[in-house]
């Protein structure tokens, strides 16, 4: 009788020269052993399925589902499977500077990185963004802009809970710089952006336009580039564009990433709309036929 096929150990990793400032991995079923060793960025790792022991600065912990590791830049530690069982994880390695620039918009006088309260947290909503981050930061069909909201977003919640410091809430009103933003997202809607070309045109910190951006408006930069790609969708499907075509010139990266997107803001699919818009045509012209 054939053996039952075994789980193999596999890695996925991402980086990307549009966000250089961040990097992250995913290792599937791993007994993976490190060495002591230390990074420059703020790690964050969390457990999939199973259990890791890790090492900080020669304290032992034990990390498991809705935890998060938190290792600060240059801490000597490892981390290595728990009696010796396979382990699935996630880590996500951010540059130190990108981390202050965020502080700097939640917190009064910061002049050099905030440390976290603990190298371990038990928190199941940030575990679950977390987890939401990293894999859709190895999706090659998630937006840019997408991958950056998650990251903020993530960020902002941890350092918020969890570093000890005075909020700043003295965020100003500036219409000029949300008109500006909303041009150039409605002008630039076909294109894959980051939040460095919104903010190089506004010529401000990106940190700071995304909270302003979302403390005015009320959603992200991020889901008003989407909405405006939509927007846009359904011009053109009204102009007999095939949803293959209107994927192709919006940047999203197949038909299916497309009609899923489209599902999400119109509550129908592409092909649906239009017949919708047909039927509405049709009813028009039969009762302005029989007034």
């Amino acid at each position: 009788m054939p053996r039952k096929s075994e789980k193999h150990f596999k890695s996925k990793f991402f980086k990307s020269e549009y966000l250089g400032f961040v990097e992250s991995r995913y290792s599937i079923n791993s007994k993976q052993e490190y060495e002591k060793h230390f990074h420059d960025t703020l790690s964050v790792g969390i457990v999939e399925d199973g259990e890791t022991s890790y090492v900080c600065e020669d304290k032992a912990y034990i990390l498991k589902p809705n935890q998060l590791a938190i290792i600060e830049p240059n801490v000597i530690h490892s981390c290595n499977p728990s009696k010796n069982k396979a382990r699935t994880y996630h880590m996500i390695y951010m540059d130190i500077s990108w981390c202050m620039q965020v502080q700097k918009n939640l917190f009064e006088d910061v002049e050099h990185f905030i440390s976290l309260s603990s190298v371990q947290i038990e928190d199941k909503e940030l575990f679950e963004l977390c987890l939401k981050t990293n894999k859709a930061l190895l999706d090659e069909k998630v937006f840019l802009l997408e991958k950056e909201d998650l990251l903020e977003e993530f960020f902002i919640k941890l350092f918020s809970k969890y570093c000890k410091k005075t909020p700043n809430i003295n965020i100003k009103k500036d219409q000029d710089k949300i008109y500006k933003v909303k041009e150039f997202i409605k002008q630039n809607c076909k294109e894959n952006l980051t939040l460095d070309d919104i903010a190089k045109h506004v010529g401000v910190s990106k940190f700071y336009l995304s909270k302003l951006f979302k403390q005015e408006i009320g959603i992200s930069i991020y889901k008003y580039l989407l909405n405006c790609k939509i927007n846009l969708a359904k011009e053109l499907l009204q102009k007999d564009f095939k949803s293959i075509e209107v994927a192709n010139i919006l940047g999203f990266f197949d038909q299916s990433h497309f009609i899923s997107t489209f599902k999400k803001y119109v509550a129908a699919t592409p092909d649906e709309y239009v017949k919708s818009k047909c039927l509405l045509v049709r009813v028009k012209k039969y009762l302005n036929a029989n007034v």
